[in-house]
């Protein structure tokens, strides 16, 4: 009732206006009964994967399943309406085409609320039949079979996880050092920076309230350059794709990176077990800037510089090896964002806060201000190529190794500021 109800208010109100307040009626009605039926898939399939999974692997099943579904839904709703523009519907569907139609419920709805709008044809009172005795029949299927033994199995997960079983380490006859304590050895200069930067890379494999709100957010930024790319109002796709080569679009791409690790290192803070947080106290660090350093540089490496390799990959591929310096400048402003987001907003140690929705009104208008930065300086790029484009590539180039020459100032500037933070800069 708290999710179908009001997603139905605005197609409710909508029906009622074009068509009638009888089919409005009619429409909620059948709303309610797609929702009976949704919760009786939903059950089922949770129900099965308990059934051939522990308790501990339906947790990560689950939120795989989330994480995909959340990546699937925005793409429907971003490139949905875009590609539908270009789409004919008037005479391209055939429902004789498709003989698998009248045993979809999906259709069976669809046929039940033609009713009111187009009258009564052959085959709707079966399609109303199937449509209030399905959802009936599943319903009572739930709670009769389905509820009692998926809420029992829910309750045992809630019981907490089992103790942890003592395995022995066996030292392999490789010796071979895993690959994040390789990447730490490369990026963090001492061992306090080092532990940091294992921590915070584990940790975020591992726990599934991180993965679930940073991972989508890799594919949404993907999902958004198609969109923008592909799905414009700029005619056929051989029309687009010779028009692209035009336009700086990969400025656009290079900046919205900026918000994948904005969002990566923004959730790095927050843990429901953040009581363990009282060994950064009790541990003598004279001051927290290394950890917040180390943390800094895994979300870095594990976020942002792949999702960077596979944009510039693809910008040289589209545009050529002469955008390889707006590629540099565009990282070294997007690290240069990063921390001041951080500075700003994000003193906290790794995973030592408690997720906190009464501050999330304060929290919000703090972030949208901060969105504006990338969107700032993602502009100013922008008109510098404007700027010099009579000028020829030589001034462009000039003026982009000035801006560069500023984006690493402020970066060497905002990152020893960052790194030597002290206890009283922390927030506790």
């Amino acid at each position: 009732m708290k999710i179908a109800v009001p997603m139905s208010l605005s197609p409710f109100v909508y029906i009622a206006v074009v068509y009638g307040v009888v089919p409005a009626l009619w429409f909620w009605v059948l709303a309610m009964l797609l929702t009976f039926l949704a919760i009786f898939l939903i059950n089922t399939a949770y129900l099965l994967v308990l059934r051939i999974t522990s308790a501990e692997k339906f947790k990560e099943v689950i939120n795989s399943m989330q994480i995909a579904f959340s990546i699937v839904m925005f793409g429907v709703y971003f490139l949905g309406p875009r590609a539908m523009r270009n789409i004919d519907l008037q005479g391209s569907f055939n429902s004789a085409d498709y003989p698998w139609l009248p045993f979809a419920p999906t259709w069976w709805f669809a046929g039940a609320y033609a009713w009111p709008v187009e009258g009564w044809l052959p085959g709707t009172a079966a399609q109303i039949a199937f449509t209030f005795l399905t959802p009936a029949v599943c319903l009572w299927v739930v709670v009769r079979f389905l509820a009692p033994s998926f809420n029992r199995k829910i309750a045992g997960m809630g019981a907490g996880d089992p103790a942890p079983q003592v395995v022995k380490t066996v030292k392999r006859a490789d010796s071979s050092v895993p690959f994040y304590k390789k990447m730490s050895r490369l990026f963090a200069k001492d061992g306090q920076e080092q532990l940091s930067f294992e921590l915070v890379w584990l940790l975020t494999s591992r726990t599934r309230e991180f993965k679930l709100k940073v991972y989508p957010s890799i594919a949404y930024v993907f999902v958004m350059g198609v969109g923008v790319i592909f799905f414009s109002d700029r005619g056929s796709f051989r029309q687009k794709w010779g028009q692209m080569q035009e336009t700086p679009v990969y400025l656009f791409l290079i900046y919205m990176s900026s918000f994948i690790f904005i969002t990566a290192i923004s959730h790095l803070v927050y843990s429901e077990k953040y009581k363990a947080a009282w060994v950064y106290f009790a541990s003598p660090l004279e001051a927290p800037g290394r950890i917040l350093a180390g943390a800094w540089k895994a979300a870095l490496v594990k976020f942002l510089l792949p999702v960077y390799l596979v944009i510039s990959l693809f910008a040289c591929a589209i545009w050529g090896v002469k955008v390889i310096p707006d590629l540099i400048v565009g990282f070294l402003n997007v690290l240069v964002i990063s921390l001041l987001y951080a500075l700003i907003i994000l003193r906290e140690l790794p995973f030592s806060a408690a997720p906190d929705l009464s501050n999330n009104t304060g929290k919000m208008m703090r972030n949208l201000l901060v969105m504006i930065i990338p969107a700032f300086i993602g502009l100013a790029h922008f008109v510098l190529g404007l700027l010099a484009g009579k000028g020829g590539n030589a001034l462009y180039y000039g003026m982009l190794a000035g801006f560069a020459m500023l984006s690493g100032a402020a970066f060497y500037l905002l990152y020893g500021s960052y790194r030597n933070s002290g206890w009283k800069d922390v927030k506790s």
